[in-house]
């Protein structure tokens, strides 16, 4: 995952805006049922993830529950956008 992006080329694609992205070669369903690296197949094509919003993955260490409530997201409406072309 890469955080605050303003501008990506994937292949032929150009993705601009304020975005986190994760590109991967296994879908989120294979992720989730891999109990293990080596169990990971390759697909064919590509696995491109967007996202506007994170919360974060923790506290300030790796026991802490969750993240200082000036990162969480709370049930509030977001408004978010991107734009995804051809690239030149």
């Amino acid at each position: 995952l890469r955080c605050d992006v303003s501008k990506a080329q994937i292949g032929r694609i150009l993705i601009q805006g304020e975005f986190s992205l994760g590109v991967s070669q296994y879908s989120v369903k294979q992720l989730m049922a891999a109990q293990h690296e080596h169990e990971l197949i390759p697909e064919d094509g590509l696995f491109i993830h967007i996202d506007g919003f994170h919360m974060g993955v923790g506290g300030d260490d790796s026991w802490s529950p969750s993240v200082k409530p000036r990162y969480l997201l709370t049930a509030a409406t977001y408004r978010w956008g991107f734009s995804l072309g051809p690239s030149n």
